[in-house]
């Protein structure tokens, strides 16, 4: 086997490039490279086929090291920039690039080009994180990491996240995919669930005679038959499931996952998981910061920061419960924060969706109505009276409460202290009712 033969059955490409960044000899890409003829290549620039950033990049290199003899411009190391393939796609690739000279003395470079995808490699996402970008960054990264692309083989990520308690969303990288991931959603809305049986950590191959009629649609217009299912647990309950898409030879068996893919699947189930358990531990710690721990509601720290925007039209309702003092004195303190739980509850229930419930301490409680005028926090605040006067069913506790509430326009950071009087009236007007202030 001579040398070119060697060179053409690699999988990844080998570049001769001159010291103007000519592409003078490619070799290599052994069943397609990453969408890009490497035939073609030769006599264009290569750094028309980088980003303006990577290009830089890559040129500082070869100018830095242009004087130095051959035996020391072999880069230690790799380093990743991003390639256009011939559609307009980039991909991220490894290059490895060496300074050699001919025979007539005349400088030129060996770069040798390993796409991520090859290396099995999940550190972009991991790497995202870290410099703290946005989650749904993370995640669409997630489903970029290990896409592959060649003659014989495509395969794309979709993630099912199931971490937003209004439902799960179906992530995709890039838009081309938007089509699968919609198909996703109406089939998981239909009751799909093709993770059922996979255990934890494990992968499995789907029959693509049992994919849903919408996403079966999507796949046959692709010419793709492939899908591997990998759940994501954290904490023993699912947060996510990766489902690999793409095309492969027909002769390829859709019944197995083949070592290397379930391995690689793996390292991705690993990166998905600890990025998942971070975020979870990040919630709970934020959560804990600004919630009541009896309650489950807001706390003060909470209402302090929404009130920050004093900008936001809306209201205020300030409540306290009537003769609390007593129902600890008669019950005692176990029954008295069984009946603080219950107002809670109530309150919620009184309010619409999106209001900020919170306890403001003890038996006081403040209710960020946003948006709403007068009339309808009124409206709003003789429920709450009207849904706490109702018997309690608490065991051994009092048949019934009743509570105060004090009304002010949100007006700045004082529309609390406003409330604060207003509820005061209230009680000396008789209790369980409700009453308005307006900021001076």
């Amino acid at each position: 086997m001579n040398a070119d033969t060697l060179l053409d059955a690699t999988r990844t490409a080998t570049l001769a490039v001159g010291e103007d960044g000519t592409v003078l000899a490619a070799r290599g890409g052994f069943g397609g490279f990453v969408g890009i003829d490497l035939v073609a290549t030769v006599g264009t620039n290569v750094f028309a086929r980088l980003t303006p950033t990577d290009a830089d990049e890559l040129a500082t290199y070869f100018i830095e090291n242009a004087g130095e003899a051959d035996d020391t411009v072999a880069l230690p190391v790799p380093f990743r920039v991003g390639i256009i393939d011939d559609v307009g796609k980039s991909h991220l690739v490894d290059i490895i690039a060496s300074g050699c000279s001919d025979q007539d003395g005349d400088r030129y470079w060996v770069v040798v080009l390993v796409p991520v995808a090859l290396s099995a490699s999940v550190t972009r996402s991991l790497d995202l994180e870290m410099a703290g970008a946005d989650r749904a960054s993370v995640k669409r990264m997630l489903c970029e990491e290990l896409e592959l692309d060649n003659v014989d083989y495509e395969s794309r990520w979709l993630m099912i996240d199931f971490s937003d308690s209004a439902g799960p969303d179906v992530v995709h990288a890039r838009d081309a995919e938007a089509d699968l991931a919609d198909a996703v959603r109406v089939d998981l809305a239909d009751g799909w669930r093709p993770w059922h049986g996979v255990p934890a950590g494990g992968c499995a191959p789907v029959d693509p005679g049992l994919f849903p009629l919408n996403l079966q649609a999507s796949m046959a217009r692709r010419g793709w038959r492939r899908m591997i299912v990998a759940p994501v647990h954290v904490n023993a309950r699912l947060a996510a499931v990766l489902l690999l898409v793409g095309r492969v030879p027909d002769s390829y068996p859709l019944d197995v996952v083949k070592r290397n893919m379930a391995a690689r699947t793996q390292s991705l189930v690993k990166a998905t998981t600890l990025l998942f358990e971070r975020w979870a531990e990040q919630d709970h710690l934020r959560s804990a910061a600004t919630s009541d721990a009896l309650t489950g509601l807001g706390n003060s720290r909470a209402l302090t920061a929404a009130l920050t925007d004093t900008h936001r039209a809306g209201a205020v309702l300030f409540i306290d419960i009537d003769h609390f003092k007593a129902v600890n004195d008669r019950y005692g303190h176990q029954i008295g924060d069984a009946v603080l739980v219950e107002v809670a509850t109530r309150l919620v229930a009184s309010c619409r969706h999106g209001d900020l419930v919170t306890r403001f301490g003890g038996d006081e409680f403040v209710i960020l109505l946003d948006g709403a005028d007068e009339d309808l926090a009124a409206t709003i605040g003789w429920r709450i009276i009207d849904s706490v006067s109702a018997p309690l069913g608490i065991e051994g506790g009092p048949d019934t409460i009743s509570v105060s509430v004090g009304l002010a326009p949100r007006h700045g950071l004082d529309a609390i202290d406003v409330a604060d009087r207003a509820m005061l009236e209230a009680k000396r007007s008789g209790r369980s009712r409700l009453a308005t202030l307006t900021p001076r």
